[in-house]
């Protein structure tokens, strides 16, 4: 049987490496040694939706990865599948497999959805297929993770968690690929997070409850290793929350990497990238910034390059409701601690929420400029996604049973409490597109492999500018509605011109060093 696992991708043009379904594969290998694995991103070969690989081969069942802004293609995906090849067994994992199944098959009945970790369930289903054939005599009852529909009637089997002790290494066959577009590499350290709290992530679904799982040190090394020996020299680690609640293991981990690379078995020059929370950075609960310090500076030795520090807002009234409890003091603590140690941050910050007063923002504001991160390259003016199945999601659906879930964006739609706040939104959304696919393209960038002739370093500088330019018009829009003078549109529109012809300027500039941002750049090395 021919089994075809697909990533869908996003719009960005951003190419990542596929690591969903690269997981997938030995698993499937190992549970049906028969069938005949075929692995494809839309990103890397620059299709739309996945019409061209239908062209090619007939497979059995078809597993979609599904993402963010990327519901188009999925789609388009499923319905191209379902009228050329009508008795395939289409699944949709990952993003809308797990966080809105119940919408999805309301639109398509038939296909089969992937609840969270996929390792057991995906493998469990090709098997069934494989004996069984077609969708009306498969027995799934018995297989962990999945939403069907049967009898007209929504079906959810028992969750499982995966257990990563038992963990196979991906078939990295399009990291290759990835390589050669200069693209991300990416790997696992560990899954799931020991605070697990916070109102709007979705960890606690996604690994089907709280906690963290790391795996093995001489796993996530051999891993490297086989990142390095492709060629990559700065892979991105997923994990939520890095240390988990185990900093020694850390810290053997840096240990050993430094090892790997005096024996030549890593590159020398690898560096990488993870997330990490604020109460890591500062040693909470292990011996504070004395003992993180050992740490870190082992870690950034080993090749640490960037941490991404969650630190979510400067309100404390905000913070409450992100039930991010007691890092409000700690943030701008923890960024100076990083900055002593010359580590790169980058940076978690949801600047507007549906509660969220105009007095708050000036508050969160302020705290962007009181931490000197007003220049920053990270996005730090969005607003919440209020996901399905968080302990946010959870309690906007119970209060507004009839918004339904934006499936392209997996989210709840929403307008907030104060109508003020939804003008100042508004505004700076409609200021932010004007330049957001540049951004965009310029964070791909610096994400990817750095290409000979270009530094990490230079590109982060110039989004820089775009996001201090960002601050300084939003200070000025705030200065508007804080004063309460009439005629706000005039204010709005004289204050909009200045800055675009601000920013138009800054483009002039830029051009000839970041012109090569188009969709062809990765595609022609």
């Amino acid at each position: 049987m021919k089994v075809l696992l697909v990533d869908l991708g996003t719009p960005r043009d951003e190419i990542s490496e596929p690591l969903g379904i690269e997981t997938l594969a030995p698993y499937i290998t190992d549970n049906v040694p028969e069938a005949q694995i075929y692995l494809k991103s839309l990103e890397l070969d620059n299709y739309s939706d996945i019409g061209p690989i239908l062209k090619n081969s007939h497979y059995e069942i078809i597993g979609l990865s599904t993402k963010i802004r990327a519901y188009e293609k999925f789609k388009t995906s499923v319905e191209k599948t379902q009228e050329e090849s009508p008795d395939t067994i289409l699944v949709a994992g990952d993003i809308l497999g797990t966080y809105a199944f119940e919408d999805v098959l309301k639109l398509y009945n038939n296909i089969i959805c992937v609840r969270g970790e996929g390792e057991t369930a995906f493998s469990e289903l090709v098997k069934e297929v494989a004996q069984n054939k077609k969708r009306e005599n498969l027995k799934l009852t018995n297989i962990p993770n999945l939403a069907y529909i049967s009898n007209n009637e929504l079906v959810l089997t028992e969750r499982e968690s995966f257990d990563i002790r038992n963990a196979k290494h991906p078939l990295r066959s399009l990291a290759y690929k990835v390589f050669d577009q200069n693209g991300c590499s990416r790997i696992e350290g560990s899954r799931g997070c020991a605070y697990s709290l916070c109102s709007y992530c979705g960890t606690v679904e996604k690994y089907n409850g709280p906690g963290w799982k790391p795996f093995d040190i001489t796993f996530v090394l051999e891993e490297l290793s086989s990142l390095s020996n492709i060629g990559f020299k700065s892979p991105w680690f997923t994990d939520e929350d890095f240390f988990g609640d185990n900093p020694k293991r850390v810290e053997e981990f840096a240990k050993v990497l430094i090892e790997y690379k005096k024996d030549g078995i890593i590159n020398p020059n690898l560096d990488f990238y993870i997330n990490a929370r604020v109460d890591s950075v500062l040693g909470v609960d292990f011996g504070g910034k004395k003992e993180s310090e050992k740490i870190l500076t082992k870690l950034k030795k080993s090749g640490l390059r960037e941490i991404f520090l969650g630190l979510e807002s400067g309100c404390k009234n905000q913070l409450r409701r992100y039930r991010k409890f007691g890092i409000g003091q700690k943030n701008i603590e923890a960024l100076n601690f990083l900055r002593g140690l010359g580590i790169e941050t980058d940076i978690g910050f949801i600047f507007f929420d549906q509660s969220v007063s105009v007095s708050e923002l000036r508050e969160n504001l302020n705290f962007i400029y009181d931490a000197g991160i007003n220049n920053h390259d990270a996005r730090l003016i969005k607003r919440v996604r209020i996901e399905p199945r968080t302990p946010l999601g959870n309690d906007f659906s119970t209060k507004n049973q009839e918004v339904r879930i934006d499936l392209d964006s997996v989210e709840y739609e929403y307008e907030f409490d104060d109508p003020d706040v939804e003008e100042i939104f508004n505004t700076f959304r409609s200021w932010e597109l004007g330049d957001l696919d540049v951004i965009y393209n310029l964070q791909a960038f610096c994400r990817g492999e750095i290409p000979e002739g270009y530094t990490r370093k230079e590109i982060k500088n110039i989004i820089s500018k775009y996001r201090q330019l960002d601050c300084e018009y939003l200070n000025d829009i705030l200065k508007v509605y804080e004063n309460d003078k009439g005629e706000t549109g005039k204010f709005i529109e004289e204050i909009t011109n200045k800055y675009k012809t601000i920013r138009d300027t800054m483009d002039e500039t830029l051009i000839d060093r970041v012109k090569w941002l188009d969709s062809t750049f990765r595609r022609n090395v």
